[in-house]
C-alpha cells in the first residue's frame, strides 16, 4: 500500500507558505535561467497548469523514482486516471505505475533525474478501474530562484488518444482524398517554375505514379502525347507574364485509360511580385465533356433527321431526299463514307443512288451490285456491323474488297430499309477506316433513320410517280379540245383547262373560286347547288355517271348546246365534268332533218300530186266500169255480169280506202302551216284524226292560246306528239290519248299520256321512235322524259325552256 507523505509545503491551488516559493525556473541542472520573481508565481502556475489537456503532477524532489510525493494534480490527470485530486495529491506516481510499468523504464527514469535531466519515456499507468493506459512522460525538475531544485514536473500524454486522434486524421485524410478523387478534382501544387517539389498524393494516386516519378517535371509523362505540346505552351505564357493558367488536356489514369481533364492554376505572389508557387487543380470532366459530344452530336441528328423529314413530306425530289439520307447517317454514325443502294423490283439487284465521300469513280464502278450478292443485313432485316470487310467471308474475293481497299475503308455499318408492308427497299452503309463499333445510341438513331428514310422513300417514289402521272394528265387537259371542269361540293370552281377559255370566253383564272352556274343559262343557274345538296343527302344520282345534253352560256351571255359527262372523285369531295361543244352537230343534224322534211315534203306533194291523181283517175275507170256492166248487162250472162259488179264495186271500194290513207300519209309528211297558232291546229288536227278511228277516244287540251313563232321548233314537236301517238298505238295499245299543250312564263310544256300497256324505260329495246323524240327534243334544246303511270300507261313530257332576247334562237316561244 502507497503510504501518504506530508508535502513540503505547496498545496493543490495555493501558494505554498512554507518554505517560501517565489519564483519557479524550469531547466536542467547547473543551467538555470533565473527570471524575475514576479515572473511566475506558484499560483499562477498552477492555474495555466490546470488548463492544460495532457495530465500534469508536481512533486517534490526526489529523484527516487516514483517514490516522490505528489502535491499538485490538475483536472486533466483526474479524467486519465480516473482518481480525483484529493486521492493523488499526497500519495505517490507508484499508485499510478503498479506492475504495469516496466522496471527498467522506471529505473531509467530514476537515472536521468538524478542526473538533473529531463527524462522522456513510453510506459503504461493504470487507471482506478485498473485498466491499463499507454502514455508518454515527461518529466523535467523545477528551480527556485536560487538555483535550486525543488520540484519535479511530470506531463501525462495519452498516447491511445493520440493514436485514435491519428487514426481519424488518416482516416478523414483518406476520406478526402477519395471525395477528390470520386468528384474527379486533383489538387496540386509547385515551385515558381511549375515543377513539383511537394508530394500531390491524390494525383499521385490517380496516375499510379510514385512521388520520385512525379517530381519535377515528370507528371508530364501521364499527359496524352498529342497533347503534351498545347499543355506546356499554355505554362510557360502564364510562367512567363505571371498570369492564371488554364488548359484542357488528357490524362492518363493509373490503368492506362486517358480521361480529360480542365486544369486550371493560380500564382502566388511574393512582396516584392514575384512568384512564390503555384496552386492548381485539374477537374475531370470527361463525363461532361461525353455529355457535351453526346448533346452535339444529338443535335445534330435531330437537325439531320429533320431535315429527312421536311423532304420525306415535302414536294422536293428523291434524289434530295437520298442524298439527306446518307449525309444523316454518316452523321449520326460519325463515319467517313457513306452510301445509298435501292432494290431494282424487276431486276433484283441492288444500285448506289446516293454517296458521300466517296470519289466518284468508284462509284460508276460499282453503280450495280452482283445479282444474289443479298447482304447480311437484308437477310436478317437489321444493322449489321463487320468489323474488319479484309476478313469477312462475303467481302473476301469480290471486287467490292477490292474498291473499299482503295479508300482504305475497314469496317461498315449496313442498315436495311424496310417499308411499312415490310418490303424491302433497299440498304444504306456507313463506312469507317478504322474499327468504329456502334454503341446503343447510334444504333438507335440509325433504326430511326431508316424508317423514316424508308417512309420518305416511298412516300418520294409515290410523289415522283404521281408528279409524272400529273403531268401526263396535264399535257392531255392542257391539249384536250372539251373543255374539263372540277368543282367542290359546294359547286365552286377548282380548275378548268385551256379549251374552256375557247369554249365559253373565260380563262381558266376568271373561273376558278366562282360557282359552276355562271356557265348556266336560266333556269339551271338558280337550281344547280340544288341538284347538288340533294344528290349529297340521298345519294341518287341523276346525271353523274350518265351523258346528257344541255344548254350552256358564255361569257357574253350566248348559249350552246353541250354534250356533259359528270364523273364524283368521293375521296376528294369533287366532281368532274367534261364539256364538249355540240354546235357543229346540232347544225348538221338540223341540216339531215331539214333535208329529211324536204324529201317528206316532196313526197306527200307527189303522192297528193301523181299517185293520188292516178288513184282517183282508176277510181273513175272503176266507176265508168260498173257503170257500162250495169247497161251491158242484159247481154253478158246474169252470174258473170253479178261477179264483174261486185269485183268492181271492191276495187272501188279499195280505190276509195288506199286514197284516204294516201291522203292522210300526205297529210303527214307536208309541214305545218308556219303562223303561230300552226301547232295548236295541227295537234289538234292530229287528235281529231285519232279519234276518228275505230275504238280509240284521243282528246287535245289547250286550254290557253301557245303561239311558236320557229315552224322548225314547231314541226320537231309536232313529230313528237306523233310519234309518241303512233307509238301509243301500236306498241301500247292504249284505247284513251290525250294530247296537252301549255305555256307559262319560262317554259311550253307538251304532255302526250295514254292507258296502254306502258313502255319499258332505259332498257337496251328501245326503238327508233323513241330515239328520235329524244333526237328531236335535245335539236330544240328541251327535256324530254317518259314515265309510266301509277295506274298503267305511259306519260311523255317534253319542257322547253324559254330564252331570253340575245340568244340565238330568241322569242322562238312566246
Amino acid at each position: 500500500m502507497v503510504q501518504k507523505k506530508p508535502t513540503d509545503g505547496l498545496l493543490h491551488q495555493q501558494a505554498p507558505p512554507d518554505p517560501p516559493i517565489d519564483t519557479l525556473t524550469t531547466g536542467s541542472a547547473g543551467k538555470a535561467s533565473e527570471l524575475p520573481k514576479a515572473s511566475f508565481p506558484v499560483a499562477l502556475l498552477c492555474s495555466a497548469v490546470s488548463q492544460l489537456r495532457e495530465g500534469v503532477l508536481i512533486t517534490v524532489d526526489e529523484v527516487d523514482w516514483p517514490n516522490p510525493t505528489i502535491v499538485f494534480a490538475n483536472a486533466a490527470i483526474c479524467q486519465l486516471t480516473g482518481y480525483s485530486t484529493g486521492q493523488l495529491v499526497g500519495m505517490t506516481p507508484e499508485l499510478l505505475h503498479g506492475n504495469a510499468s516496466p522496471p527498467e523504464t522506471l529505473s531509467q527514469i530514476a537515472s536521468e533525474l538524478r542526473a538533473g535531466r529531463a527524462s522522456l519515456s513510453r510506459l503504461i499507468i493504470v487507471r482506478s478501474d485498473r485498466n491499463p493506459v499507454d502514455v508518454e512522460l515527461f518529466i523535467t525538475p523545477l528551480f527556485d530562484s536560487h538555483g535550486n531544485r525543488s520540484h519535479f514536473l511530470c506531463i501525462f500524454r495519452d498516447l491511445a488518444q493520440e493514436q485514435h486522434t491519428d487514426q481519424a486524421r488518416q482516416i478523414s485524410e483518406n476520406r478526402f482524398l477519395s471525395s477528390m478523387e470520386m468528384t474527379g478534382l486533383l489538387p496540386w501544387s509547385t515551385d515558381s517554375q511549375g515543377e513539383i517539389v511537394d508530394d500531390c498524393p491524390i494525383l499521385r494516386r490517380y496516375t499510379g505514379l510514385r512521388f520520385q516519378q512525379t517530381k519535377g517535371m515528370g507528371w508530364t509523362q501521364s499527359v496524352h502525347p498529342d497533347d503534351l505540346e498545347k499543355v506546356l505552351q499554355p505554362l510557360a505564357d502564364a510562367l512567363q507574364n505571371k498570369r492564371r493558367y488554364e488548359v484542357e488536356f488528357r490524362l492518363r489514369r493509373f490503368d492506362g485509360v486517358y480521361r480529360t481533364f480542365m486544369c486550371r492554376a493560380v500564382p502566388t505572389m511574393n512582396e516584392d511580385g514575384s512568384i512564390r508557387e503555384w496552386f492548381g487543380v485539374c477537374t475531370d470532366f470527361s463525363e461532361l465533356k461525353h455529355n457535351q459530344q453526346r448533346v452535339a452530336a444529338n443535335l445534330a441528328a435531330m437537325v439531320q433527321l429533320n431535315q429527312v423529314a421536311k423532304l420525306s413530306v415535302g414536294d422536293g425530289d428523291l434524289s434530295s431526299l437520298l442524298q439527306a439520307v446518307i449525309d444523316a447517317a454518316v452523321v449520326i454514325a460519325q463515319s467517313d463514307f457513306g452510301t445509298i443502294q435501292l432494290l431494282d423490283a424487276d431486276s433484283g439487284r441492288l444500285r448506289v443512288v446516293a454517296h458521300r465521300g466517296f470519289p466518284d469513280g468508284w462509284l460508276n464502278s460499282c453503280r450495280v451490285l452482283p445479282k444474289g450478292n443479298c447482304p447480311a443485313c437484308i437477310v436478317q432485316r437489321k444493322c449489321v456491323y463487320i468489323a474488319d470487310v479484309h476478313q469477312c467471308p462475303n467481302f473476301i474475293g469480290t471486287q467490292e474488297l477490292d474498291m473499299l481497299r482503295k479508300v482504305d475503308v475497314r469496317s461498315v455499318l449496313c442498315t436495311p430499309l424496310i417499308g411499312r408492308s415490310g418490303e424491302v427497299l433497299g440498304i444504306f452503309s456507313t463506312h469507317f477506316k478504322t474499327p468504329h463499333p456502334p454503341d446503343d445510341w447510334s444504333l438507335k438513331y440509325i433504326d430511326l433513320l431508316a424508317r423514316q428514310a424508308a417512309d420518305g422513300i416511298q412516300h418520294q417514289m409515290a410523289a415522283d410517280a404521281l408528279r409524272d402521272s400529273e403531268e401526263r394528265l396535264r399535257a392531255v387537259l392542257d391539249t384536250a379540245c372539251d373543255a374539263i371542269v372540277t368543282i367542290d361540293q359546294r359547286g365552286t370552281i377548282v380548275s378548268a383547262n385551256p379549251a374552256t377559255d375557247q369554249l365559253f370566253g373565260y380563262c381558266p383564272k376568271e373561273l376558278v373560286g366562282q360557282n359552276i352556274s355562271v356557265l348556266m343559262p336560266d333556269p339551271y343557274r338558280d337550281e344547280h347547288d340544288g341538284y347538288i345538296q340533294r344528290y349529297l343527302e340521298t345519294g341518287t344520282a341523276h346525271i353523274i355517271g350518265m351523258g346528257r345534253e344541255v344548254t350552256a352560256q358564255r361569257k357574253d351571255g350566248s348559249t350552246f348546246p353541250i354534250d356533259l359527262n359528270v364523273s364524283e372523285i368521293p375521296h376528294l369531295g369533287l366532281f368532274t365534268g367534261i364539256i364538249r361543244d355540240i354546235s357543229e352537230r346540232k347544225n348538221l343534224q338540223r341540216d339531215i332533218l331539214a333535208i329529211a322534211d324536204d324529201e317528206r315534203r316532196r313526197i306527200g306533194q307527189d303522192l297528193h300530186d301523181s299517185v293520188q291523181q292516178e288513184l282517183a283517175a282508176i277510181g273513175m275507170i272503176a266507176q265508168a266500169l260498173l257503170s257500162r256492166l250495169a247497161t251491158t248487162s242484159g247481154n253478158l250472162p246474169t252470174d258473170f255480169a253479178s261477179r264483174c259488179s261486185d269485183l268492181t264495186k271492191n276495187i272501188q271500194s279499195g280505190l276509195s280506202r288506199a286514197h284516204q290513207e294516201l291522203k292522210n300519209i300526205s297529210r303527214g309528211l307536208v309541214p305545218l302551216s308556219l303562223h303561230s297558232d300552226g301547232l295548236m291546229e295541227a295537234l289538234r288536227e292530229l287528235a281529231i284524226r285519232t279519234d276518228g278511228l275505230d275504238g280509240i277516244s284521243c282528246a287535245f287540251k289547250c286550254e290557253q292560246p301557245v303561239s311558236v313563232a320557229d315552224g322548225s321548233m314547231a314541226t320537231h314537236l309536232y313529230r313528237i306528239a306523233q310519234e309518241a301517238v303512233t307509238n301509243s298505238l301500236r306498241h301500247a295499245k292504249a284505247q284513251h290519248i290525250l294530247i296537252e299543250l301549255d305555256a307559262d312564263q319560262r317554259s311550253l310544256v307538251l304532255k302526250i299520256a295514254d292507258d296502254g300497256s306502258g313502255i319499258a324505260i332505259g332498257t337496251s329495246s328501245a326503238g327508233m321512235g323513241l330515239k328520235t323524240m329524244h333526237y328531236r327534243a335535245s335539236l330544240i334544246g328541251a327535256h324530254l322524259t317518259i314515265k309510266p303511270v301509277e295506274r298503267g300507261g305511259t306519260l311523255i313530257t317534253c319542257n322547253v325552256w324559254k330564252r331570253e332576247k340575245g340568244d340565238t334562237d330568241a322569242d322562238k316561244i312566246q
